[in-house]
């Protein structure tokens, strides 16, 4: 996925939290943005792409 549609605040969280795991795929909703990361798990962001929580 092409960095520069991607938050700059969301690219950093998942680079620190997550070392050599990639975005896979991004989705923006009305109270944020669903991101899924190549070692399979789906994060929530908030509008100003503060991290919320690990989605399950």
């Amino acid at each position: 996925m092409p960095t520069e549609i991607i938050p700059q605040s969301i690219s950093q969280y998942v680079q620190k939290n997550f070392p050599n795991v990639f975005v896979k795929e991004i989705k923006k909703r009305r109270s944020g943005y669903d991101v899924e990361i190549s070692n399979g798990l789906d994060l929530e962001f908030n509008k100003q792409g503060k991290f919320i929580r690990i989605d399950d």
